[in-house]
């Protein structure tokens, strides 16, 4: 399987709803808050949490369905974060790896 990776646009009005959705229709358990509730997202979104100053993300997918999420945080930093976020349907398949690769 190949991955795909597309920036999130935050201009785009179909790619801002699409941060809450990903993340409230999933558990996340190897994350500090394992269950993501949809009013904070929307406001890390409009906020800048997913673009902005220093902060990138983009959509993991393999052909047309997204499997997960990267967001890269502290760009300006010499020791960047990232967070990735994986649909649990397709964790243990080698997709991280490959992502942080």
């Amino acid at each position: 399987m190949e991955l795909t990776y597309r920036r999130f646009d935050p201009a785009d009005a179909t790619d801002v709803d699409a941060p809450v959705g990903f993340l409230t229709s999933d558990t996340w358990p190897f994350h500090g808050q394992a269950v993501v509730d949809e009013e904070g997202t929307r406001q890390r979104v409009a906020g800048g949490d997913f673009d902005g100053d220093g902060t990138r993300t983009f959509w993991i997918g393999a052909g047309e369905e997204v499997l997960g999420l990267v967001r890269l945080m502290d760009l300006e930093d010499a020791t960047p974060l990232f967070d990735l976020r994986l649909r649990s349907r397709d964790r243990g398949r080698g997709v991280g790896s490959r992502a942080v690769t």
